[in-house]
């Protein structure tokens, strides 16, 4: 019995040895290189691909490049909307300060009616047949109606309108030079600046610094934020701002240079006395 077992035992021991050897000698047998994997088709093959290889080379440089451009362009508008919004902060600030300093202004006194401004119309007595009276001028502080009718009227009668200022003045019972005075709380007529309310500016401007460049739907979503504006009248009151601030600069810079010119003249006509001597 004990023979039985040993013997099952080691035929057991040579059956899992040949296996093994089997496995090993499998693990290490290299395989035969196919046709494909040869040489000359590996270069044949690098040679066909380099045209596409070059081909997305370039178009992904390209891609860089224009990605490289976009972010440029939109951190330039970012400068420029938050300059803008600084700039219309500060010019809000100084027209409320300029209204309240003349709403506080007292009333002028008239001591009699020698001294009483007052508004003439010109008749022609030929066509008319008789003359207007003379209405006594409203010479009182603005107030907000006055403001409300002077853009109002301005509206009315465009830039261009022929005397547009008397006919102003008349509706308002004022002279034309309070006419004139008025118009610093109200904005001329011109595209993206008639009809905008100190409510609708703070939405804006609140607007843009929410949906920045890039953002999608953007100008739809900041025509939303601003009440009873649309799309398009957004887009031109930015652009009227900018271009508002880029002539304020450059007015700035013409000044600038202005006063510079008559100092550089002086020195150089010294330096040329200085040389004469």
């Amino acid at each position: 019995m004990k023979k039985l077992q040993k013997e099952i035992k080691k035929k057991k021991l040579k059956t899992n040895e040949v296996e093994i050897e089997e496995k090993l000698d499998k693990l290490y047998v290299i395989p035969k290189p196919s046709y494909k994997n040869t040489l000359p088709i590996q270069i044949f093959n690098m040679i066909i691909s380099l045209p596409v290889a070059i081909r997305w080379l370039v178009k992904y440089k390209e891609e860089k490049r224009k990605e490289a451009e976009a972010k440029k362009e939109q951190d330039r508008l970012d400068a420029e909307e938050e300059e803008l919004i600084k700039e219309e902060m500060e010019r809000e600030k100084e027209m409320k300060k300029s209204y309240r300093r003349k709403r506080a202004a007292p009333l002028p006194s008239y001591s009699g009616a020698a001294e009483e401004r007052v508004f003439e119309v010109a008749v022609d007595a030929a066509s008319q047949g008789e003359e207007k009276p003379v209405v006594p001028l409203n010479t009182g502080p603005w107030t907000d109606e006055d403001l409300t009718e002077l853009a109002k009227l301005m509206k009315k009668y465009p830039v261009g309108t022929t005397e547009r200022w008397e006919k102003i003045a008349e509706a308002l019972n004022r002279s034309v030079t309070e006419a004139n005075y008025g118009i610093e709380g109200v904005e001329e007529q011109t595209p993206g600046s008639c009809g905008w309310t100190q409510k609708q500016q703070k939405s804006l401007e609140t607007a843009l610094a929410c949906y920045t460049k890039g953002c999608s739907e953007r100008w739809e979503r900041i025509a939303k934020a601003v009440p009873d504006k649309t799309k398009e009248e957004c887009m031109m009151r930015l652009k009227y701002l900018s271009d508002l601030v880029k002539k304020k600069k450059h007015m700035e810079e013409e000044k600038l240079r202005a006063e510079q010119e008559p100092t550089q003249l002086n020195e150089k006509q010294d330096s040329e006395t200085i040389q004469t001597t």
